[in-house]
């Protein structure tokens, strides 16, 4: 019986150096360094780490994803950790509460773009169309006091 090499379907090396690569790359650029800069720092050509930068969208990113990014980095790298003393344990919890946090973050604004598209597609209601708050007409009003005087007891 032949058991199937769990690892079969990872990348191959070069790739995963590759993704680290860029990875790095993409930090500093966030961390503000120049595509010059980032290219001679990781012995790349300027022309990769600018196609990097437009194929992977690294200006338009927002806070929140960079910020989000970053959390994910420093959760995975504390989870492989072979020998975890009780702070990185406490690292993990932070962190975990952290992500939860963004995540609800996200859902948040997704929620209010949705909602803002809605507004945008809904047709507008007139302002005269809305009617009074608690309005009530003559006939309304009679059977509201006639319930009342029919539930009261003679005495009151």
């Amino acid at each position: 019986m032949t058991t199937a090499n769990p690892f079969s379907a990872f990348p191959d090396r070069s790739q995963v150096v590759e993704l680290a690569v860029r990875r790095a790359a993409r930090d500093l650029f966030w961390s503000g360094w120049t595509i010059t800069a980032i290219a001679e720092h990781i012995g790349q050509k300027r022309s990769t780490v600018e196609t990097w930068k437009q194929r992977g969208k690294w200006e338009q990113a927002t806070p929140v994803d960079k910020i989000s990014d970053a959390l994910d980095q420093r959760m995975r790298v504390l989870i492989t950790k072979e020998n975890k003393d009780p702070k990185d344990f406490k690292e993990i919890d932070l962190l975990g509460r952290e992500i939860e946090r963004m995540c609800k973050i996200q859902a948040r604004s997704a929620r209010a773009s949705a909602q803002v598209g809605h507004e945008e597609t809904a047709a507008p209601r007139s302002p005269t169309r809305r009617s009074k708050r608690n309005a009530m007409s003559d006939e309304q009003r009679q059977k509201l006091i006639d319930a009342v005087k029919d539930w009261l007891i003679g005495h009151q």
